[in-house]
């Protein structure tokens, strides 16, 4: 609240002195006065020396009448000033003075006042001394001209002028202001414009408090309101809010809450103008290990843009991965919905991936446990709430592995299809059925197959050299398995042959009586 300037007027009551319309005592007064002791309460009355009827006393001091401008005096008592009753103590000295007092005897609020002309008017200082006869004190506050109130060394403040701040602090000690509120508030600031404005060079604002350091409400904005705008300029490095909390259970940097916004809340907003070499609206840094997060989200996530660490100066042990396929198809992929559960704010959509107690066994360094805090509605931590989470971007690289080994596979049977292709006169040979009678090979089933296959055959009476042979498209012999008997059938392994598009062919007394292909994958 500004300061002002309270103005006792005693005009009416200077001119009762003026004009002599002072009381005189009582009785004379002989001069020399002799001291006489009085006890309080006093029990010599008749020992008194002054008494007064009611109204004022004064005394000029210097010049020849009571007036403003040349004249030194004093007065005090009361005076009639048209309809009411002054009451005080003036003291008058050319062109300034200095009053203490009622206006009004009705009147509740005591008045100080000091009085000048132009650069004459002073300012109003409070002092303390040490010694009753000592000539010298200690500023303790000052209250200017201008409406300015410093506590403290004035000379420390700086000149006062018309724009200085209404309340300033002045001091050599490590603090400026230390406030201590009890149990309540240190500092309680309530105003419907700029609640809080610091402006230092160096510690602008330590507080210390049991319960709340800083409580800032601000309201009544017509369109924006602050509850604290902080702008700090100048050096080469500047922190607008540096904030450090210690406590023995749970410590909290800050707890931001946005409510109420019928449009939109935003708890905590970040941003930067987009010159510097390094910008980031918001920047946590957290010492990796076992539940620790540099940012922790409880809720959905947007971004329009995501990266990860990846250059080579930042890894060692780097190798191939290998057998992608194969730990692939370890996984088994699920959909599901998550339970609705009152420690965390999980999505109701349909959610598609992997439950980590399986996932773990076949990507356990993809899987971490999590240990979160629970609070209540104000925001106190309550328990603790674990569970099993996955980094589904460290199976990106895996998938990649597994691409690239299917894909190596489709190239190698593409290539064994061209050069099925390319012998299409070899092939049309070795694949004639000379139907000879009672000669019977059937198609291999399963075809294709991975694992085995089996080939029913018959043969005429009286066959005592008959062979299966399996051979790549080029012609080359793979396997050669004899038939002794005349029905019967021949089972095949994978293992024996390999992967890929083979003939096989049955010979009776040395000759190709039928051939017909198998695919082995």
């Amino acid at each position: 609240m500004k300061t002002k300037l309270f103005f006792f007027l005693f005009t009416s009551f200077c001119l009762n002195v003026i004009f002599g319309q002072n009381n005189q005592s009582a009785n004379s007064v002989t001069f020399p006065i002799t001291p006489v002791a009085v006890t309080v309460p006093p029990t010599n009355a008749p020992n008194e020396i002054f008494r007064f009827r009611p109204g004022n006393i004064t005394q000029l001091d210097l010049g020849s009448s009571f007036t403003f401008n040349n004249a030194r005096w004093f007065s005090m008592g009361s005076v009639v000033t048209g309809t009411n009753t002054a009451y005080g103590l003036r003291f008058q000295l050319p062109n300034r003075a200095v009053t203490f007092g009622y206006q009004s005897i009705a009147s509740n609020n005591p008045r100080i006042e000091w009085i000048g002309t132009g650069t004459g008017v002073g300012n109003l200082e409070f002092r303390v001394a040490n010694s009753f006869t000592s000539t010298t004190s200690t500023l303790v506050a000052t209250m200017t001209s201008f409406g300015n109130s410093v506590f403290g060394d004035l000379a420390l403040f700086g000149t006062p002028s018309a724009t200085s701040a209404e309340v300033g602090i002045a001091s050599n000690n490590t603090f400026s202001l230390d406030v201590k509120g009890g149990s309540t508030a240190g500092v309680n600031i309530d105003n419907s414009s700029l609640g809080l404005k610091i402006n230092t060079s160096d510690t602008g604002a330590d507080i210390v408090a049991k319960v709340r350091g800083i409580n800032i409400l601000a309201g009544n904005g017509s369109t924006n309101a602050f509850g604290a705008n902080i702008e700090t300029t100048g050096g080469a490095d500047a922190t607008s809010v540096k904030v450090s909390t210690r406590a023995s259970s749970n410590s909290f940097g800050i707890d931001a809450t946005a409510v109420s916004g019928s449009l939109n809340n935003i708890a905590v907003f970040g941003r930067t103008p987009g010159t510097s070499t390094f910008e980031a609206s918001i920047f946590g840094r957290t010492p990796v290990g076992t539940n620790r997060w540099a940012g922790y989200f409880d809720g959905n996530v947007f971004t329009t843009g995501s990266y990860l660490p990846s250059d080579n100066k930042l890894k060692s042990n780097v190798t191939k991965e290998l057998n992608a396929i194969e730990k692939l198809n370890l996984l088994n992929p699920v959909t599901y919905t998550y339970n609705k559960i009152s420690e965390m704010n999980l999505p109701e959509e349909s959610q598609h991936g992997f439950i980590s107690q399986e996932f773990a066994t076949v990507f356990p360094e993809l899987t971490k446990d999590i240990t979160k805090p629970v609070f209540d509605n104000d925001g106190k931590i309550v328990s603790n709430y674990t569970f099993k989470g996955i980094n589904y971007n460290g199976l990106i690289s895996v998938l990649t592995a597994g691409f690239k080994e299917l894909n190596a596979e489709v190239v190698a049977l593409k290539q064994e299809l061209a050069d099925y292709k390319a012998n299409d006169a070899v092939r049309k040979a070795l694949t004639l059925d000379n139907n000879i009678s009672g000669v019977i090979m059937e198609q291999n089933v399963p075809n294709p197959f991975s694992d085995q296959t089996t080939i029913k055959f018959q043969l005429p009476k009286g066959s005592n050299d008959a062979s299966i042979i399996v051979m790549d498209l080029n012609g080359k012999l793979i396997k050669e398995f004899a038939i002794t008997q005349s029905i019967g059938e021949l089972k095949i392994t994978a293992n024996e042959i390999g992967k890929g598009l083979f003939l096989y062919s049955l010979i009776n007394n040395g000759n190709e009586i039928i051939t017909k292909k198998m695919v082995i994958k």
